[in-house]
């Protein structure tokens, strides 16, 4: 006698895995019109929220985060630093885009 469990079993958790997904899309994008309706009755801007200069911001952090990995390759050291070391560059992109953004920032409310 075959086991049915296991086909049963894999359609079960494909259907839970993908309606949870759809689930969480839905809530997303219902929330998220919502919220902007509301922007719009009271007389604000819809795009209030959108993030501005995120090219830049992952752009530094990808490439920061090659880079550190590049480098802890090349060390001829007995451990791993790699990344350590990516994560550290990446961190340090952060910082340094803050600066970036905030001199920028500055220079707009001064003119």
């Amino acid at each position: 006698m075959q086991n049915m469990f296991g086909p049963v079993l894999i359609v079960i958790v494909a259907i839970l895995f993908f309606g949870t997904i759809f689930g969480i899309c839905y809530l997303y994008f219902t929330s998220r019109t919502r919220e902007r309706l509301a922007l719009v009755e009271r007389g604000l801007d819809p795009n209030f929220f959108r993030p501005r200069r995120t090219a830049l911001k992952y752009g530094m952090v990808i490439f920061s985060v090659v880079l550190g990995m590049t480098i802890g390759d090349f060390i001829p050291w007995r451990y791993a630093i790699g990344v350590p070391l990516g994560v550290m560059l990446g961190g340090l992109s952060l910082i340094l885009y803050y600066f970036i953004i905030d001199k920028r920032l500055g220079k707009q409310d001064e003119a």
